[in-house]
């Protein structure tokens, strides 16, 4: 018999309590007042007739009946009942209540199967002879059917308790199975885990840790204080939730780790034990790669929307610049140069020069400023870095460079501007003098390198580092560096509002790079920038010489200016006429086709067209282009916008142009422009 035992959770035995009794004790206790009762003999029976008990011990586990071979096989199998053999008793079934044994001699047959206990029945033989001579005494006859009922009633009593017992013992095995299986799964999951994951007790020991945890903090700490071994403190860490998890709360905290400075979101879960105690379960993911990735894209994303603004500015404020511009300098051609108005002219015409740069740099951020790229050495550009210092400073410049530095992709324009801000910034930030160190070095950066945190793919890089010791930058603002015109200088000065470094860094990202600062306060700034390796073969292009023709031989050439802006149109068309070419204009794609056939049908055909590329309302110069083509496939045309870096300005031969003319330009500008065209094609 048995019992389970509870401890505080009234839900989970703790232990059981087991009662065995001897089987010779319920025998003896059973069948001795039959001992001497001559012809008598009792039986608890199991399945397939084995003798479990009866008042003659010579015919225990011997089978009362005859049975075939099968069934002893399954008696074997049950193991109930020893190992065997298991002979015959030697009784014969002589109809429904009559037995004879080995001896011929006849018994009264009284059998009551167990309900409870399915197989198991109690047998009570009794001789007939005996009967026969006691038949006469009742009163032996009633004690006789007493002890009867006596007997069957403790052996059910014995065999119930048996099996409860037995039927107790295969749970407990089977609970104990499971529960190892379920501490089996529990640990290899752990152990599978990749975030670092540790469990301590409610006094802050170290009770598990998986080995991500291992791995992270370099040893196995179970037994040490939680907040010494993982982060590296002497008392508990000021974002514990200990007491949370301990009211049986979860928690989930983003956290800086003092011991690595990486970033974690830490989930915080209790763990019940038997004893009524609480551990936590701490898990560890690591967000230090997410959370870099999450800022360039805010960055990208900042950066996307002031570049939607510049672009839908750049081209209007291109095309003022233009008027401006072209007007200087048309009244520079009718002045001497020693007159008094020329110094004005001349200091008008710098400041439009500067805004010229302004818009360059607000184009840059727009989606189409993509640079123009051609493979080559960076070298020279670097050893050009010099020149970009302040001339009035004292700041001087070391520059490394190895001999194998390999080549990259690079627009030579957009480059120089990016390296151009960042010197000034240096030599800006060492106002008295210093030392600018630039360094150049070959890189390769594999996926698990400590260089990953780039956001960059694995390949080969070249790396320059710009470093100075100057006044340095405060942590707090080396984020908000590259945001357009945040800046540490100085608001109002000459120096500017802070548009270098957005630049810079939209140039870096439009080349396939990333642009990291290391600063800090009172000890200087290093600028690393990385750029993809250009692996393969560079040809040399050579330039084509222009063959430049005598000024007779353009004066009667004829120019078809297309321009939305009536100022601009007026402009161009007073530029030509100085120039000695004929010229007229169109406002927009559908008078320029006219104006274009027209000519083609008269004896003084168009030999240039100039287009605007954006016509507000109407066709531009790509559509207009392909029209004019289809009605003379050798016209010449030049493409002209304020929006320097679309697509069809930086590739305009692919699109049908020989040439493209950005806005703002001059009258020398225009000039040259047409001279190329002409020169490298006579008429």
């Amino acid at each position: 018999y048995s019992h389970p035992v509870y401890g505080n959770n009234p839900s989970r035995p703790s232990g059981v309590v087991v009662v065995k009794a001897s089987v010779e004790a319920i025998e003896k206790e059973l069948f001795s007042p039959l001992i001497h009762a001559p012809g008598m003999i009792t039986f608890i029976t199991g399945p397939h007739g084995v003798v479990f008990m009866s008042d003659h011990k010579e015919l225990l586990f011997q089978v009362l009946w005859k049975i075939a071979d099968k069934d002893l096989i399954e008696i074997a199998k049950s193991k109930q009942f020893g190992t065997g053999p298991w002979e015959w008793a030697g009784f014969e079934s002589k109809g429904k209540d009559r037995v004879v044994d080995k001896s011929g001699d006849e018994y009264l047959l009284f059998r009551k199967k167990i309900e409870s206990l399915p197989g198991w029945s109690v047998v009570h033989l009794s001789s007939l002879d005996v009967i026969s001579k006691s038949i006469s005494d009742p009163i032996i006859r009633t004690i006789g059917y007493t002890i009867l009922a006596l007997c069957v009633l403790i052996g059910l009593s014995v065999l119930v308790l048996y099996n409860l017992a037995k039927s107790d013992i295969v749970k407990r095995m089977q609970a104990e199975e499971a529960l190892r299986e379920s501490e089996e799964k529990y640990r290899s999951m752990m152990e599978a885990m990749t975030d670092a994951t540790y469990i301590c007790s409610h006094d802050f020991r170290i009770e598990y840790m998986n080995p991500a945890m291992i791995k992270r903090i370099g040893h196995d700490a179970t037994g040490e204080a939680c907040h010494q071994a993982i982060n590296g403190l002497e008392e508990k860490c000021p974002w514990c939730v200990h007491h949370k998890v301990q009211k049986c709360e979860h928690a989930v905290t983003e956290i800086v780790s003092f011991k690595d400075n990486r970033t974690y979101s830490v989930s915080s879960s209790p763990i019940h034990h038997l004893d009524g105690t609480i551990s936590k379960l701490a898990i560890y993911r690591d967000l230090t790669e997410l959370k870099k990735m999450e800022a360039e894209l805010l960055k990208a994303r900042k950066l996307e929307s002031i570049g939607l603004l510049a672009g839908g500015m750049a081209h209007d404020f291109n095309n003022l610049l233009s008027i401006i511009m072209g007007n200087i300098s048309m009244v520079q051609d009718d002045v001497k140069p020693e007159d008094q108005i020329t110094q004005f002219l001349n200091d008008a015409q710098e400041a439009s020069r500067k805004a010229q740069d302004l818009t360059r740099q607000l184009i840059t951020f727009s989606k189409g400023g993509a640079p123009v790229k051609q493979a080559g050495s960076i070298k020279e550009l670097l050893k050009e870095i010099t020149s970009f210092i302040p001339a009035d400073s004292n700041v001087k410049c070391e520059i490394l460079i190895p001999p194998d530095l390999n080549p990259v992709e690079f627009d030579k324009g957009q480059m120089q501007h990016a390296f151009k801000n960042l010197i000034i910034n240096a030599a800006e930030s060492m106002p008295e003098s210093g030392l600018i160190k630039v360094r150049a070095e070959n890189l390769i950066l594999k996926s698990e390198s400590k260089e990953k945190s780039l956001a960059l793919a694995a390949g080969e890089y070249v790396k320059i580092s710009i470093q100075d010791h100057g006044v340095g930058i405060p942590s707090e603002n080396l984020d908000l560096i590259f945001d357009p015109y945040f800046s540490t200088k100085e608001m109002g000065t000459q120096k500017g509002m802070g548009m270098g470094m957005a630049t810079t860094y939209s140039i870096i990202k439009k080349h396939g790079g990333n642009i990291i600062v290391e600063s800090e306060v009172d000890v200087g700034t290093t600028v690393a920038i990385y750029l993809p390796a250009y692996v393969k073969k560079v040809q040399k292009i050579e330039p084509i010489e222009t063959q430049k023709l005598p000024k007779t031989a353009i004066r009667t050439r004829k120019i078809l200016v297309m321009d939305d802006e009536k100022s601009i149109r007026h402009l161009a068309e007073q530029m030509l006429s100085r120039l000695d070419y004929d010229a007229e204009t169109a406002k927009d794609g559908e008078e320029a086709i006219e104006l274009f056939k027209r000519a083609m049908d008269s004896d003084k055909p168009i030999d240039v067209v100039i287009l605007d590329l954006t016509i507000k309302g109407g066709m531009g110069g790509k559509d207009v282009i392909k029209i004019l083509q289809k009605i003379n496939p050798q016209v010449k045309a030049i493409v002209s916008s304020g929006y320097s870096n679309d697509p069809v300005m930086t590739d305009f031969e692919k699109y049908g142009f020989a040439g493209a003319l950005p806005k703002p330009y001059a009258k020398k500008d225009l000039k040259d422009m047409l001279h190329n065209i002409f020169g490298s094609s006579p008429i």
